[in-house]
């Protein structure tokens, strides 16, 4: 099959060359506007492909200008340098040098010489602060390239005099960090002075009543922006002094920003200061240690013509994932547009996107070229022929019944399955296709009425709201005729803010009364009796009793781990905890027992919601996995520490079927890549245990259901079970998560897509699976359904059925696309 190719191939260095050639995709594509799109296997490829390129660039521009990333996107670029440093002389890595074309590199290229400019920066940000960008550089770049002090651009706002020395004066100035940047616009005309005035106090939230120290402040902030814009204008000319960057390495956001510059930026914007919207700030959560950070902030950022202004420079955008799919497709494939401002990148002829294969699975001309490929190579799989159908069927609006040939024909994908070549067999004419399609779907549907039936399953998760938001609609038969035990393999307390522990640890830190009248509860009953006190409160709807009871079981808590058993004992611990909370900065490590208490309060919230169910406190563990660490890089998981808890966990409950949160590659090795792959050698030596001792499996040996929650969807075609979930199912797993999740009814890491409770975006989106589903298959099938819960049915939950070995080998070729090639 011939795939359209642009007039003129792009120019491609000798790294690039080699990385394409490996990747076996084409230089280029029609559809793909970029100048050059390099496609690799995996998150670790990608940053070595980076940092080869980097060296590559450094070797031929010695004194040149770079600009490189922050934040958890370059952790393999980076890891991948420090690789090359350390071990550039061995004889492995020079045979990979000479592959990729450095060979007549003698030594690490110096880069000794290279300026450096600083991306983007939050604002206002103390440079020291462990959360700050420049911190960021100075601690993992100025090194690592040994550069020199003259030869550094940093966003360093204290040293330049826009901010004080002093981060408590920094938040008694821009209260809660918010920076109206509206300042920064031209006078108001008369007419509106009047109004201004009378809106300061609103606009600034002063925590005084005092109207001139109202007016200070405003005055202040208004000098504090001013002395801002000055610094923006001079490190823009700063860098035009420099040349422009030579070498641009950065991320694309969800809403397709890169730096900070978001959806509506000019492409002849430069650096300058602005307001983050949501998605970029929901984005940045996890570098400002939670949304109550990041919400509302501003930034300093280096603008798009800052980017492109150099026209010999190298650019690259690198993305890792399929979570950042769509994004990636548009920036791409879209005409240029000031909605997606990675478009500003097409008309630059050194300007790259370098992709994981997650990442580019959107890529149109790629995908059919994948597609073709099984074709010819007979290899197709019947959910690659659901995907296009179901796909085409969706973007049409139609039943797959009412697929026509013209309709398939006019879809590249779909058109492949029209070729006399491809006429034979299982897929000899379009109404085999389809029935083939509907049939399978069907199926699925029909298995998902009836889950599981006196069978042991063994549930586990990352996070203790991972499975309500799942499968929990889909609970209510399948708990009652089977037998469960529940495994939560991380603390989780990274997603508690200072926030909610203040708001609980609030009424007995301010009340002396309300421990000594709750002693028995907090040092004597029993855990099972407290929570389900909490449950009795619950069905009684008592939220004041409900609230009441947290706080209980957060002084537990408190109790157990500083190891006090007297009211004055903890009353004091607690004024401490306090105190330390109401002083800590955003992204400073907490103690151990912070962490601790932090990450107790997340698994009772566990223990409660099962209890709701009926099931005892007993039967929910927690795991508290090594490798989840305060860490901003947090370590890969070991057998001894992490995965044995696991075995151990199913020698003694012998299950039938376990669950495992099943997401697909993403940015990184992140909780939940780590959690699957430790449920994964946790399988893999308790069945290869059973096997050597000769133990009685139940015949069809073990089973595992993948599942999804909020920030993934399985595609019908790769689903196996689709699970009915009827209105109430639904309200109840709202009314659980509202009830029983705290500290996840505003969370820290929200989703980019979605601004609102967990609970909501995890019901919208089963309903959306109902609604996919009735448009495929059409409306009839569920009115007609012989199965009631199909006929009552609101929404799907969508689950994928393995065996232990296909789970096993997913997990497998999951890592090779997260770790392999890392060559460390």
């Amino acid at each position: 099959m011939h795939f359209s190719k642009m007039q003129g191939q792009p120019n491609l260095t000798p790294v690039e060359q080699e990385f394409v050639r490996e990747s076996q995709r084409q230089k280029h594509y029609a559809s793909e506007h970029i100048p050059g799109v390099i496609e690799v296997a995996n998150v670790a490829a990608l940053g070595k492909l980076v940092s080869l390129r980097f060296l590559e660039w450094v070797s031929e521009h010695p004194a040149g200008v770079v600009s490189l990333p922050t934040g958890r996107t370059p952790e393999m670029f980076i890891a991948y340098l420090k690789h090359f440093r350390q071990n550039w002389k061995e004889s492995s890595t020079q045979v990979e040098l000479k592959l990729y074309g450095l060979g007549g590199l003698a030594c690490f290229p110096d880069t000794s010489q290279l300026k450096f400019v600083q991306l983007d920066e939050f604002f206002p940000m103390h440079p020291d602060h462990k959360t700050s960008f420049t911190h960021y550089v100075r601690n993992l770049y100025f090194p690592l390239l040994d550069l020199k002090p003259e030869n550094i651009l940093t966003m360093d706002f204290v040293s330049a005099g826009v901010l004080p020395d002093d981060h408590n004066a920094c938040a008694s100035i821009f209260e809660n960090g918010i920076v109206n940047v509206d300042l920064l616009r031209p006078a108001m005309a008369d007419e509106e002075v009047e109004k201004r005035d009378e809106d300061r106090n609103d606009r600034w939230n002063a925590a005084t009543d005092d109207k001139a120290v109202k007016d200070k402040k405003y005055d202040v902030q208004v000098a504090i922006l001013a002395k801002a814009h000055s610094f923006a204008k001079k490190y823009e000319a700063q860098v035009r002094a420099w040349g422009g960057i030579g070498f641009w390495v950065g991320g694309i956001g969800p809403d397709g920003h890169i730096a900070f510059n978001m959806p509506g930026s000019s492409h002849n914007s430069q650096t300058r200061i602005v307001t983050l919207n949501y998605p970029t700030a929901a984005a940045a959560s996890g570098d400002l240690g939670g949304i109550e950070f990041s919400r509302h902030k501003a930034a300093l950022t280096i603008g798009l013509d800052t980017i492109t202004f150099n026209k010999d420079a190298a650019l690259i955008v690198m993305a890792a994932g399929e979570g950042k799919a769509r994004v990636v497709a548009e920036a791409i494939e879209s005409q240029p547009s000031t909605e997606i401002p990675a478009t500003c990148l097409q008309s630059h002829p050194g300007a790259r996107f370098y992709v994981s294969s997650g990442a580019a699975s959107l890529l149109k001309e790629r995908r059919t070229e994948t597609l073709h490929r099984k074709i010819m190579e007979r290899s197709l799989l019947d959910t690659d022929v659901d995907s296009t159908l179901v796909d085409l069927a969706l973007r049409l609006n139609k039943r797959l019944v009412d697929l026509s040939e013209e309709d398939v024909g006019q879809d590249s994908r779909g058109a492949l399955f029209l070729r006399p070549s491809t006429r034979k067999g299982p897929h000899a004419s379009l109404q085999t296709l389809v029935e083939g399609t509907v049939r399978r779907l069907e199926g699925k549907i029909s298995r998902g009425t009836v889950l599981a039936r006196g069978r042991r399953i063994l549930h586990t998760a990352p996070h203790h709201d991972d499975i309500m938001l799942s499968y929990h609609a889909a609970l209510p038969d399948l708990m009652a005729t089977n037998t469960h035990r529940f495994a939560y393999l991380t603390s989780g307390f990274h997603a508690v803010t200072n926030g909610y522990m203040l708001s609980i640890l609030r009424p007995p830190h301010e009340d002396a009364a309300f421990l000594r009248e709750r002693a028995s509860l907090i040092f004597e009953t029993p855990y099972p009796r407290v929570v389900e006190a909490f449950v009795a409160a619950h069905r009684e709807r008592s939220t004041c009793l409900e609230a009441e009871l947290e706080s209980v079981l957060c002084l537990r808590q408190m109790s157990a781990i500083w190891e006090v058993t007297k009211v004055e004992a903890l009353q004091q611990e607690v004024a401490g905890v306090v105190a330390f909370l109401t002083q800590q900065l955003p992204g400073d490590k907490s103690p151990v027992k912070i962490q601790l208490l932090k990450g107790a309060m997340r698994e009772t919230e566990a223990d409660r919601m099962w209890a709701l169910r009926g099931v005892d406190p007993s039967q929910v563990k927690h795991l508290r996995s090594a490798f989840y660490t305060d860490d901003f890089f947090t370590p890969l998981p070991t057998i001894e520490e992490d995965a044995m808890p696991m075995v151990r966990m199913l020698e003694d409950f012998k299950p039938d079927i376990v669950t495992v949160a099943f997401d697909p590659e993403g940015t990184g090795p992140d909780t939940h890549y780590k959690v699957l792959q430790v449920v994964a050698q946790a399988t893999r030596m308790y069945e290869s245990a059973d096997e050597m001792e000769s133990v009685a499996r139940s015949p069809s040996g073990l089973t595992v259901w993948g599942y999804r929650n909020v920030w993934f969807r399985f595609h019908m075609a790769e689903a196996t079970v689709m699970a009915p979930v009827n209105d109430a199912g639904l309200a109840e797993m709202n009314d659980a998560f509202l009830t029983c999740f705290s500290t996840q009814k505003s969370a820290s890491f929200p989703a980019p897509d979605y601004d609102g409770p967990f609970s909501h975006w995890s019901e919208a989106s089963q309903r959306a699976q109902r609604q996919q589903l009735g448009v495929v298959l059409g409306e009839d099938f569920f009115v007609t359904h012989p199965d009631a819960s199909v006929r009552a049915s609101s929404g799907y939950v969508f689950l994928k059925e393995m065996d232990r070995d296909a789970f096993s080998k997913t997990a497998t070729q999951l890592r090779g696309r997260m770790e392999s090639d890392r060559g460390m």
